[in-house]
């Protein structure tokens, strides 16, 4: 596997452990003992994406990422309306930490979740993007801990990360490094999370890692992601109403996922 040995991955494969059996087993009892939140919070999630997608550019993920982070900071996903970033949320379900998002606290890792889930129920590929943040370049390779969780999408064929808490698209520089447009954020693919509980194997990364390189200078132009974000902004506005709507018929569900998970 020379594209893991190459970025310093060859010790990933030990920390493969008991945990992938631990996460089965416990996402098996909170499937059972969370059955009626699960199911409220996949019916919040299928409403959302129904509005999602009717003030998005259609089919593009980035558009709905972008309303996604706005809509997320303004408190419209969480029960009530204010979502507070607190570093000492711990998750309320370990196999679906979304759910903190319309609990109305959470970190980066609840963020992240959330969106994958709406983007998933849109129709739209997304997965979760552990990496290590800086806002300066420096070296550093697969192994290790990540520090961030953001998301991972792919658009007209190339990958992207984006970090709905900060509101930035980041493109791929190399197959563990990306960067925003403005070079002031810098994200290193840190992939042992996913490895340790099973979500991925070593020959799936080596395959990310390929996907990842060939992504390297094929992204679009940052004239033409203003453009995405300028879009965007305007079937926001246009469809305003629609929010209202929206407000209405999301209330209960949020109103009863709380209800659920604070007995």
């Amino acid at each position: 596997m020379y594209m893991i040995n190459k970025y310093g991955g060859s010790s990933l494969a030990d920390s493969i452990n008991i945990r992938e059996k631990d996460y089965m087993i416990l996402k098996a009892i909170e499937a059972y003992s969370g059955f009626t939140t699960f199911e409220c919070y996949n019916e919040f999630l299928k409403l959302c994406s129904k509005f999602l997608k009717e003030i998005s550019i259609q089919d593009n993920p980035i558009s709905m990422l972008e309303n996604i982070s706005c809509l997320l900071s303004d408190g419209f996903f969480s029960h009530d309306d204010n979502f507070e970033y607190n570093m000492n949320t711990k998750s309320t379900f370990i196999t679906m930490q979304g759910i903190n998002v319309v609990l109305g606290r959470g970190v980066c890792r609840h963020a992240s979740s959330f969106t994958t889930g709406l983007l998933l129920k849109s129709g739209v590929y997304c997965e979760d993007f552990y990496c290590y943040s800086t806002s300066v370049k420096i070296c550093e390779s697969l192994s290790g801990n990540a520090n961030h969780a953001a998301n991972l999408i792919r658009y007209n064929g190339n990958w992207y990360t984006y970090d709905v808490l900060t509101n930035k698209l980041l493109r791929f520089t190399s197959p563990i490094e990306a960067e925003d447009y403005e070079g002031k954020t810098f994200f290193y693919y840190k992939p042992k999370t996913e490895l340790e509980y099973g979500l991925m194997g070593l020959m799936d990364l080596e395959e990310k890692l390929i996907e990842f390189e060939s992504s390297i200078g094929c992204t679009i132009s940052k004239k033409e992601y203003d453009e995405i974000v300028k879009e965007t902004a305007y079937l926001y506005t246009k469809n305003i109403g629609l929010l209202f709507d929206y407000a209405r018929e999301s209330d209960k569900l949020k109103h009863k996922i709380y209800r659920q998970t604070s007995r």
